[in-house]
């Protein structure tokens, strides 16, 4: 089975050399007398040759790539269940992000990995610096986020929570305070993570103005516009 499977991906193994070499010329004259080959998966992690460029980081074969691509095609996931705006999003590049975006707005509801994480949420969980690029998905991806969508919000918020990322987390709750007691893909709502983080207290134990909201807002007590101008003013200094 093991043999079978390497004489799969060997006919591929010059194409994704030329791809993660940056070598587009290359790999453009393998395509071209093989168009299909774009969608196969060409490397033993079954991996397309976008989900390479995108790992190696060339942007260049990507926008290329993108151009010969259908947005059908664009939405083939790799072994692992991640498609290409997957990638980019725990990758953190927004520029390749944006090119796949610009061919398929698709993608940005399509779930990925065990756990069906769309990339918003991919952003803030699997790379430790990935703030800028969840707040670029953000921008794109609200109404993904909304309750009757499933797990997504509420796991954003509490990926958000994790990453300091504060004020996005506090957004979306302003937007859809349902979301303070939804539970996330673990089981957990973003009060019962609030609870368990100690950066987001003060001395004597007295809730910062972001967290009153979320309490408030899950008491009925707040409309939560009012303590969103607390907390612009006064976050810095309560972290």
């Amino acid at each position: 089975m093991e043999n079978d499977e390497n004489g799969r991906f060997s006919q591929y193994v010059s194409l994704e050399k030329h791809i993660r070499e940056g070598e587009w010329d290359a790999a453009n004259q393998f395509i071209i007398s093989n168009p299909r080959v774009v969608i196969a998966k060409i490397s033993i992690t079954g991996s397309t040759a976008l989900h390479i460029a995108i790992f190696e980081g060339h942007m260049n074969i990507v926008e290329e790539l993108v151009k010969i691509m259908s947005e059908e095609n664009l939405k083939f996931k790799n072994r692992g269940g991640y498609t290409v705006l997957g990638y980019c999003a725990i990758a953190g590049n927004i520029q390749m992000a944006k090119c796949i975006i610009g061919k398929s707005r698709t993608l940005l509801s399509i779930g990925n990995g065990r756990d069906d994480l769309i990339p918003v949420v991919l952003a803030l969980t699997y790379n430790p610096h990935g703030t800028e690029m969840a707040r670029y998905l953000y921008s794109q991806t609200l109404e993904d986020l909304m309750p009757r969508n499933g797990f997504n919000g509420a796991m954003f918020i509490t990926r958000a929570i994790y990453s300091k990322a504060i004020d996005m987390a506090l957004d979306l709750l302003e937007r859809h305070p349902e979301l303070a007691i939804a539970p996330d893909c673990n089981g957990r709502s973003p009060v019962k993570v609030l609870a368990g983080m100690s950066f987001a207290y003060r001395s004597g134990n007295r809730l910062v103005y972001w967290k009153e909201w979320i309490y408030n807002t899950k008491e009925g007590k707040d409309n939560g516009c009012s303590s969103r101008k607390k907390l612009q003013k006064n976050k810095m200094g309560e972290t």
